[in-house]
């Protein structure tokens, strides 16, 4: 049986390695005798492929073959000329090159001294690849033992730097070798420091000790000052490169020398303390609330901050020679410090002692009054540095004065005066009840805006010109590192040591922290209690609240029911019930989860404290939905706006991992905080702009908002199913405190405070609805959608309430809410009753403190604004807030100025004007800001604020017309509407039309929708050739049409006028007669009965006949603004002391309907054509038609106010019969 399997290996090793000699081709070859010596050496020989006429490669081994103990050594072509013999030998047919010769080096010789040579011809053919003939017979040379020598002759410093210098070689070379050098131990232990070629030029006793006749082999070089820094006071080791591969050896000396030892001198204090020449002393809170990459976006802090600032910068300057220090010399004091005035003037910034006051007793630093040898001083908790045992103080710096910019005034911009026009032209219904001009009000702005465009344009200035910022301007007077500190110090309270060279505020124990208290209660069961949170910790990663299943078996049994959005919803505990428990998710950490279970869709009140290590002194109530995700936004003094920049790309990956369920919290709740970090950003920035226009210091502490995706139910099969049913956010606490920096005895901070409370609210929906996309109302969008439809708004007070309450259409208990308010000495600023929006009501209001400014603005029992999502299922769930990652893709914040960094709201790709600067906008993000014209309206409002303030009896109006500005709307084309949106309104289907007219068929017909009762049809059609899309729709009993023109250059041509560029309002006035007088003639195929190139003041524009016998008298009108056409859209016309409007039957046919002083015989008709026209009326024979002309396409609608209005409306004597607006687009 052996011998029998041995037969049959050996028959299939012939198979598979056929014997050389039975082979049609095979490798074949011989070498010859090698020459040279131990410098130089040569293998030489032939090699072939037999029956092959061409070249091989040949590989050469040492000390044996290929795979067995051999070493590769080099390898070559064998292509160099060979004899007819070589050929014959090779059965080659032509004489071909098969012969090789290889040079060895003199490290090649070294590497492979005394062994035996081998070489295999490469196979051409697929053959084995043989050793040739002669390999085993030849051997490398011996030249002598060679190793790598050396020393090192000295380190040394000169001036700042230091050097190392010496000689290293490998004995026998001629040529330089590599070194190494290592700090605080050889290769292995040490760290490699640097590396280099010891090639400078060296004398003949060094070429002695290498054995060899070369003259570079010297080293001197500069060790980098980072390591000098890093490993102060370590041993130098340097390591020969051997080329030979004789060993790597340590050189002579190596470990004797050491790096210069650190010390904590007076330049290192020194450059530490430069290191923080451009960061702002902020006194405004005690304690820690930020931590160090806060205080360094910022380049700001308080006392405590910029110290544990400081710290770092002495250690970083240290490098790793920190550690060889003892930690003890890095320490922070706490104590009581007494300052001059004069000196807390420069160094808070402020000229008024009593806001110097303000602000330290704001801060919690005790401040108390002394007064010594006739100078005033205040003694005060201070922070700051002992250094090595000297004191050092980064805060000492002068800090400039808010200066006071008005880019208006400098625009030329008669605010005032606009404020006295907007109020005049606003009807008054009583004490209290108001009807702010719209239509007015926004053409002022619009004109406002073009004028602070043009100044922009031409004036060589930018936005971000008008933000004064407090800031260092220089040390205190007579403050030096070397003078020592420019106070007298009371008690140095406690002396904190850094417990850690890795944290700066490792020395800061816990109650000096700012924290947050976290807990959540339900029918009196605390699901969470007691959760502290740092708010440094909490600034800077998401913070939300989230909830898990109560244990497995109910998380098998939602998973069964596909997931908490398909789940039962139960009122009483079922079967079906689904319980889930609360837990605090702090970025990716989980820092507390419930042990109390509670029913999926209850309610729970969430309560937030704001505390002082444990001891809380404020907190603030949310009421939240069980199931839901709920993110608690924290702004501390600044947003970090690296945070908003980061958080797109971060949310779309986590998104694309989470897609199948976008409500699970790890997407989810990063995406809420996003957007409350949007909100807070704005508010920061906007805060900035108020400092600008007031002149005046204006600072935060800790702001708080929860943005939450609250839970609802659907039902589906007669069953309730949880589903998700609204976004919103409840900003309850926005603190902020404002001190003039100069000295104003006519300073307010009423419309300071009014002013930042309605750009926050405003916020609370522009923000979302703009950037997202989905329908959100807050407390302003609620007034202003009063406002542009020409309903009262209220200013209620104590004096003027039981008069008003009548007047008011709100439950019982809204209206004892306003009582109790109005009797608490505040004002209530609200429509005449709720507003329904989209089909949906809201019920909003502003509780304003008139002497101070601080108010709460409320939407249905919410501090804040909601965003209703018509209860999505899982399915739809995913959608909608992929659309938000979507709009998040493209959130590039803008670089730059201050006023523009981080602002991300607006419609995409739109210039706000035609200027160099909208360019370098748009130019720089992909969703252009509307902050320059948003922060002037704001501009606007504080104007009107005062003016109305000094002017006694307007108070109250410019209140109300304050209440309408249209806060992130103006100058746009309005919110964004998602497609969910839009079918949960029963509008998709409109849009759908006109997709191919407008990129903006969202924002049409989402406006549309939200200012009519109702949208009847969406056509397409063309006009002179041009796709137009034409919407109708109804407001009360008014029908109008929204004409949607593609081609707004098109268009121009075709009625023969062109716009151009900046056109007039001349030019404007008579563009629209002629679209109106072609949209009649060419579309309507009227008969031109009066068409005028001049028209009269107070005149007609233009009359048509109709194919049934009908005049229509038609009224044209350019309306820049972003507002609906109503009442206020059309002059008043004074007779006999009673107004009238003009295109009601009084304004066109005078009071005694004869024609007798009215716009008829004002307007130069042709003869008899009165008389028809009298004649037309008396057979009802008269329409009217208004053709309004819109430069944006905008969705603009009819007002309520226009639809009910006595003269015009539907029951008037003559109603107004046509309304078309035509929006041109850009």
């Amino acid at each position: 049986m052996a011998a029998k399997g041995l037969l049959q290996s050996l028959l299939l090793s012939a198979f598979l390695f056929p014997l050389t000699s039975h082979a049609t081709t095979f490798v074949k070859g011989n070498i010859d005798a090698p020459s040279g010596n131990n410098t130089s050496f040569t293998i030489k020989g032939w090699a072939c492929q037999t029956e092959r006429n061409q070249s091989i490669n040949v590989h050469v081994y040492s000390g044996g073959r290929a795979g067995l103990g051999g070493r590769f050594l080099t390898s070559a072509t064998a292509n160099k000329s060979s004899a007819q013999g070589i050929a014959n030998a090779c059965n080659n047919s032509v004489t071909t090159n098969n012969r090789f010769s290889i040079n060895l080096t003199q490290e090649q010789i070294y590497q492979h001294r005394g062994r035996e040579i081998f070489v295999h011809g490469i196979s051409v053919a697929g053959t084995p690849n043989e050793a040739i003939a002669g390999s085993g017979k030849y051997k490398m040379p011996l030249p002598p033992v060679s190793n790598v020598v050396g020393n090192i002759d000295a380190l040394y410093q000169s001036g700042s730097k230091t050097f190392v210098k010496g000689w290293a070689c490998q004995q026998y070379l001629d040529k330089p070798i590599k070194i190494h050098i290592f700090a605080g131990g050889q290769s292995g232990n040490g760290t490699l420091i640097k590396s280099l070629t010891a090639n400078k030029s060296s004398g003949t006793n060094i070429a002695s000790a290498c054995k060899a006749t070369g003259k570079t082999y010297y080293f001197n070089t500069e060790i980098p000052a980072s390591h000098v820094t890093a490993h102060a006071g370590k041993a130098i080791y340097v390591h020969g490169i051997s080329p030979f591969k004789t060993g790597n050896r340590l050189i002579s000396k190596s470990g004797v020398f050491k790096l210069p030892k650190i010390e904590l001198t007076d330049s290192i204090k020194k450059a530490a303390l430069s290191d923080l020449e451009e960061y702002t002393f902020e006194p405004f809170y005690a304690g820690q609330m930020k931590g160090l990459e806060a205080v360094n976006v910022s380049k700001s802090g308080n006392s405590l901050e910029l110290s544990a600032k400081l710290l770092e910068r002495a250690l970083v300057r240290l490098g790793g020679g920190a550690n060889s220090i003892a930690i003890d010399n890095f320490k922070v004091v706490r104590g009581r410090i007494r300052v001059n005035v004069a000196t807390l003037k420069d160094w808070l910034g402020v000229e008024s002692e009593s806001y110097i006051k303000l602000i330290l007793s704001h801060a919690g630093l005790g401040p108390t009054k002394k007064s010594l040898n006739g100078i005033v001083y205040y003694e005060f908790t201070h922070h700051w540095v002992n250094l090595g045992g000297k004191d050092i103080d980064p805060t000492l710096k002068r800090h400039s004065k808010i200066e006071k910019l008005n880019m208006h005034d400098d625009a030329g911009v008669d605010t005032q005066q606009s404020a006295s026009s907007v109020f005049n032209g606003s009807k008054r219904g009583g004490n209290g009840e108001f009807y702010p001009d719209v239509v007015q009000l926004d053409e002022l702005l619009y004109e406002n805006e073009e004028g602070v465009a043009e100044y922009l344009n031409s004036s060589n200035v930018v936005y971000g010109d008008y933000i004064s910022q407090r800031k260092p301007v220089g040390s205190l007077k007579g403050y030096s590192y070397s003078s020592g500190l420019p106070y007298e110090i009371i008690t140095r309270e406690e002396l904190m040591t850094l417990s850690s060279r890795s944290d700066p505020f490792s020395f800061v124990p816990e109650d000096y922290k700012h924290k947050i208290k976290i807990e959540a209660v339900t029918d009196g069961f605390y699901g969470l209690k007691n959760i502290f949170i740092n708010v440094s910790e909490a600034t800077q990663k998401s913070l939300f609240i989230d909830y898990v299943p109560s244990d497995s078996t109910m998380e098998a049994k939602i998973n069964g029911f596909g997931g908490i959005l398909n789940s039962p919803y139960t009122a009483t505990t079922t079967k079906d019930s689904i319980y889930l428990k609360p837990r605090v998710r702090l970025g990716e950490e989980t820092v507390a989860t419930s042990i109390v279970s509670l029913m999926a869709g209850r309610t729970q009140n969430l309560t937030v404290s704001f505390c002082l290590g444990t001891v809380c002194d404020s907190k603030v109530e949310h009421e939240i939905s069980v199931g839901g995700v709920h993110a608690i936004a924290l702004d501390a003094i600044n947003i970090n706006p690296d945070l908003i920049a980061e958080a797109p790309e971060q949310l779309d990956t986590l998104a694309k991992e989470y897609a199948s369920n976008l409500l699970d919290s790890r997407f989810s709740g990063p995406m809420l905080s996003h957007l409350g970090r949007l909100y807070h950003r704005h508010l920061d920035i906007e805060a900035d702009r108020a400092s600008s226009v007031s002149g005046a210091l204006i600072y935060n502490t800790i702001n708080e908002a929860i943005i939450s995706l609250n839970l609802s139910t659907r039902n589906e099969g007669g069953k309730k199913i949880l589903s998700l049913g609204s976004r919103q956010i409840d900003a309850p606490r926005l603190k902020y405190s404002v001190a003039p920096t100069s000295v104003d005895n006519n300073f307010s901070q009423a419309p300071i405070l009014f002013g930042l409370g309605v750009t926050a609210s405003s916020l609370e929906h522009s923000l979302f609805a703009k950037t997202l996309g989905w329908q959100t109302e807050s407390t302003m969008s609620v007034l202003r959608y009063a406002g542009m439809n020409e309903e009262p708004i209220f200013v209620l007070s104590k004096s003027n309430f039981d008069a008003l309450k009548s007047k008011l259409s709100y439950d019982t208990s809204t209206i004892n809410t306003f009582k109790q308010a109005v009797n608490s000495g505040y004002l209530i600023i609200a429509p005449q009753g709720p507003q329904t929006i989209l089909g949906r009501p809201y019920t909003a209001y502003i509780r304003l403190h008139q002497d101070t400014g601080g108010g709460r603005y409320m939407i249905n029992g919410v501090n804040g604004g909601i965003g209703m999502l018509d209860d999505l299922s899982l399915y739809e769930t995913n959608r909608t807030l992929g659309d938000y990652v979507d709009s998040f893709s493209n959130f590039v914040p803008i670089a730059g100025s201050a006023v523009l960094d981080g602002i991300l709201m607006g419609d995409r790709n739109e210039k706000l004007y035609e200027t160099t600067l909208e360019m370098e906008i748009a130019d720089a993000s992909s969703t252009v800001t509307e902050w320059v014209v948003v922060g002037d309206i704001r501009n606007i409002a504080y104007d009107l604020y005062d003016f109305s303030e000094g002017q006694g009896s307007y108070l109250n109006l410019g209140v109300s017309v304050i209440a309408v500005l249209p806060y992130g709307d103006v100058a746009k084309t309005g919110y964004k509407y998602t497609d969910k949106a839009l079918s949960a309104a029963g509008l998709i289907t409109f849009k759908t039309k006109l997709i191919n007219v407008s990129d903006k068929a969202d924002v049409i017909v989402g406006n549309l929708g939200r200012f009519s009762d109702k949208i009847i049809s969406t056509t397409t059609d063309k006009l002179h050739g041009i796709s137009v899309g034409i919407t109708v729709a109804k407001r009360g009993d008014i029908e109008f049409k929204n004409i949607t023109v593609s081609d707004r250059s098109g268009y121009e041509n075709a009625i023969g006028k062109s716009l151009g560029s900046n056109p007039t309002d001349q030019q404007k006035g008579v563009f629209t007669e002629f679209a109106g007088r072609d949209y009649a003639q060419k579309y309507l195929n009227w008969e031109c009965i009066y068409c005028v190139k001049d028209t009269v003041p107070q005149g007609v524009d233009n009359i048509f006949k109709d194919e049934y016998g009908n005049y229509i008298i038609q009224e044209t009108k350019w309306i820049s603004a972003a507002t609906n056409v109503g009442s206020g859209s059309l002059s008043d016309w004074t007779s006999n002391g009673q107004k009238y409007k003009q295109m009601s039957e009084e304004w066109i046919f005078g009071v005694n309907n004869r024609g007798d002083n009215s716009a008829l015989s004002r307007s130069n008709l042709p003869t008899g054509l009165l008389p028809q026209l009298l004649k037309a009326r008396a057979e009802g024979k008269i329409r009217t038609q208004l053709v309004v002309m819109k430069p944006k396409h905008l969705g603009a609608g009819v007002t309520k106010g226009l639809s009910s209005h006595k003269q015009l409306g539907a029951n008037a004597g003559l109603p107004l019969n046509d309304i078309v607006i035509i929006e041109l687009g850009n």
